[in-house]
């Protein structure tokens, strides 16, 4: 079977940072159409802009005015700087100024009336965020354009279909399909279509937000949907690693993992790839993670191919809470923990990791979740005890719950006088869970690390 000549291009956050940065993405774009490649490309905001918007969001809530428009227009000169230095064409160069200012002054509009109201809708807030990608897209179409690059910039509401909630939406991957197979035949005389990551929409063409870290997701959404035959991931870290590089200076970077590791890593708090984007994989699409900053790293190649056993990842997730519950009544009695399930559901609480005994579970979940009404409802079936400022260290592989790593790993956390507070391991045998307080992170990770990959 001929594989797809269509490759999905991903560029992150730090990628759009700079007019230099996006030279250098539209270079890569450039060397797949020299490959008789066809790129689809996806792009973040710029980096730090959700986090801007955010931050305009509750300074419009709470009528900070002052503080807004000073954030405003920082952002608003970060992004006109980009586009003067992006082009010295001044057809172009008026073009993309009048397509700028109409969305800031729109952003702006949207942002007083918030002001005025001290209050805001989800739907609002999903609306005001996707102007990130928004901006950055216009941006990237202009880079191409300046480099004579045959492209068109589309906005992923008209592609990619969603249902469910505004600020956490799920896809609808058969409407998706059918949406894209309108943009197929220009992809195939050589248009170069850049996308807005992030969001989708829903029945009313209305935004809905892939959730945090959601860009990298679209750029596997559009893999599947154009029946690519590899989505390229852009960042700034060298590829997927066996641990932070910011923590451990000395990680290791996988050239290839298998789709599965790879998956486990994501969600247990690797940052530099977000957990849905796997999905592609499922598809038989190749997924490469690459550095921008360092085309010489030939990236991390994630596939189904089985990539050996061993350990691949010590990877470590901040701002648990540890919940214990006693009950007596719990002895050989059924349905204590579906209780415990049903309140959690009810409350769109997520669950991690869970141990039990005969009269007690035991589970940890992100604090952030936590809340009065949640704690009185779990109170009223059992008596519930409270850790919080713990950290979840996950380490991942394939087979490596054997009593040697196991005494390794144990054998480091005495000796660097590190309690455990909780354990959990699957009969998967591919991650081990190990809870500890906060103040051991750093110790925990780099003691771990270093007697696993010596």
């Amino acid at each position: 079977m001929k594989k797809s000549d269509i490759v999905v291009l991903k560029f992150g956050g730090t990628s759009m940072g700079t007019a230099e940065t996006m030279n250098s993405c539209c270079d890569v774009i450039r060397e797949r159409i020299k490959e008789n490649k066809r790129p689809f490309v996806v792009v973040s905001a710029i980096s730090k802009m959700t986090d801007t918007l955010l931050n305009m969001l509750a300074l419009a809530k709470n009528r900070k005015k002052k503080e807004l428009n000073k954030t405003f227009q920082n952002i608003k000169d970060r992004h006109f700087k980009i586009l003067f230095d992006l082009t010295k064409d001044e057809v172009l160069k008026d073009e993309y100024i009048k397509i700028l200012n109409a969305k800031f002054a729109a952003l702006l509009e949207i942002l007083n009336g918030i002001l005025l109201t001290s209050d805001y809708s989800d739907k609002m807030q999903a609306h005001i965020l996707s102007y990130g990608e928004d901006l950055s897209s216009d941006l990237m179409e202009l880079c191409l354009k300046e480099n004579k690059v045959d492209t068109k910039k589309i906005h992923s509401k008209f592609l990619v279909k969603t249902y469910g909630s505004y600020l956490s939406t799920s896809v609808d991957f058969k409407k998706t399909k059918k949406a894209f197979k309108k943009i197929s035949e220009s992809i195939k005389n050589g248009t170069v279509f850049v996308m807005t990551g992030f969001f989708g929409s829903g029945k009313n063409n209305e935004i809905m937000l892939l959730g945090r870290g959601g860009s990298d997701f679209s750029g596997s959404i559009a893999g599947i949907a154009l029946d690519a035959s590899i989505v390229e991931i852009w960042t700034d870290a060298n590829g997927v690693m066996s641990a932070d590089p910011r923590l451990i200076p000395n990680a290791i970077s996988w050239d290839k993992l298998n789709k599965d590791t790879a998956s486990e890593m994501a969600r247990a708090g690797a940052k530099v790839l977000h957990p849905k984007t796997i999905c592609a994989s499922y598809y038989n699409i190749d997924i490469i993670i690459r550095n921008l900053f360092n085309k010489s790293f030939k990236g991390t190649l994630v596939n189904s191919d089985y990539c050996g056993d061993g350990v691949k990842g010590v990877v470590s997730d901040s701002g648990y809470s540890i919940l214990h519950f006693e009950n007596q009544d719990m002895f050989e009695n059924a349905g204590f923990i579906a209780k415990l399930g049903i309140i959690a559901d009810e409350n769109n609480m997520p669950l991690d990791m869970a141990t039990t005994s005969e009269t007690s579970v035991t589970f940890t979940i992100k604090t952030n979740y936590l809340n009065k009404n949640i704690l009185k409802s779990f109170n009223s079936i059992a008596n519930v005890t409270i850790i919080e400022n713990v950290v979840k260290i996950s380490i991942i592989g394939q087979n490596i719950s054997n009593n040697l790593i196991l005494e390794k790993i144990f054998s480091t956390l005495k000796s660097n006088k590190i309690e455990p507070l909780m354990v959990t391991m699957g009969t998967s045998k591919n991650n081990i869970g190990i809870i500890v307080n906060d103040k051991d992170k750093n110790l925990a990770l780099q003691s771990i690390h270093s007697i696993l990959f010596k």
